[in-house]
């Protein structure tokens, strides 16, 4: 029961942070602006965007699997696609607290998967995803005219990229991994705490594998690339005169905020986030709003085919069980 009350806790706290935000961004809408910034932007406009924020999802998708092959799962492309999709659905549409990682570890999980080997390679899949988001963010604002970043801030960027390299670089050396290993040595007969070391020297197992890295920020660098395309691909379409360089100073910053864990699915947060940097970038509020829309409709398109695994995947997979007598 206490579990219970703490998750409601939870819900209701996020639920009152995603309604707070709707609410000011609601305020400060003009609605005849608004709609005329979106009328704009053709029916098949959205539709082309939705398509290629599938293509960012199914290279997610494809990040996650070359690191489980990394860490010896032999499942296909194909069987890893849907409970990847299903993680992204969970994650941009459903009022749930489960994220969308513990959602496609789950399914795989039911599948015969290891719990461990799922875990590590989430992990890296995550910490891959928000360092490359973090560099993207840095370079960007360094090099974009119309950001307001005086040079101390700046200067506080790169020692903050400079700490988190070098945190990220103790945390692979030898000494730190032996540390590691002894802990493992030290609480094998102790269930919950040996798992959790255990995942840990799962994800150092992937040091050894550079070029697994490599290929991973790789197609990381790629995904990000597209998503900010689509974000000044729906700008240009309503108005927005800013700078390519300038998208990709914002909307890595958009990422990070909505990565926390303080709203609902990202809903309010990341709509939030995107007004408040293009003010700053001396964009009209209702383009920034209506920017803010646009790219939601997209994220929430392009995330529908998740609905059909969870509609149909588990229907598929009871036709396949024999009947039993």
């Amino acid at each position: 029961m206490e579990r219970i009350a703490k998750n409601s806790i939870l819900i209701l706290f996020k639920l009152f942070i995603t309604a707070g935000l709707i609410y000011w961004i609601c305020a400060n809408a003009d609605l005849n602006t608004i709609k005329q910034s979106l009328s704009l932007i053709a029916p098949m406009q959205l539709l082309g965007a939705a398509c290629l924020h599938i293509g960012v999802f199914a290279l997610g998708a494809g990040r996650w699997w070359v690191l489980l092959r990394r860490a010896g799962v032999s499942k296909s492309f194909q069987q890893i696609v849907p409970s990847y999709y299903l993680g992204v659905f969970f994650n941009n549409l459903l009022p749930s607290s489960m994220g969308g990682d513990v959602v496609r570890i789950v399914h795989l999980k039911m599948r015969g998967l290891s719990t461990r080997v799922l875990v590590g390679s989430a992990m890296i899949d995550r910490i891959i995803g928000l360092t490359t988001v973090v560099v993207m963010a840095t370079v960007s604002i360094m090099f974009s005219p119309n950001m307001r970043s005086n040079t101390a801030y700046k200067i506080f960027l790169l020692i903050l990229v400079g700490l988190s390299v070098l945190l990220l670089w103790f945390t692979l050396t030898p000494v730190f991994i032996r540390f590691i290993e002894k802990l493992v040595r030290r609480y094998r007969h102790t269930r919950i705490r040996k798992a959790l070391l255990d995942i840990i020297v799962l994800c150092y197992s992937y040091k050894s594998a550079k070029n697994i890295i490599l290929l991973a920020f790789g197609i990381t660098l790629v995904m990000q690339t597209l998503v900010i395309m689509i974000y000044y691909y729906l700008g240009t379409g309503i108005g927005i005169q800013l700078p390519l360089i300038t998208y990709f100073a914002i909307i890595p910053i958009v990422f990070l905020a909505t990565s926390l864990p303080v709203s609902i699915g990202g809903l309010g947060v990341r709509e939030g986030a995107l007004v408040g940097l293009l003010l700053s970038a001396n964009i009209d509020i209702q383009h920034a709003i209506a920017l803010a829309i646009l790219y939601l409709l997209v994220l929430w398109l392009s995330s529908l085919p998740g609905a059909i695994v969870l509609l149909f995947g588990n229907k598929r997979e009871q036709h396949a069980q024999p009947s039993r007598p």
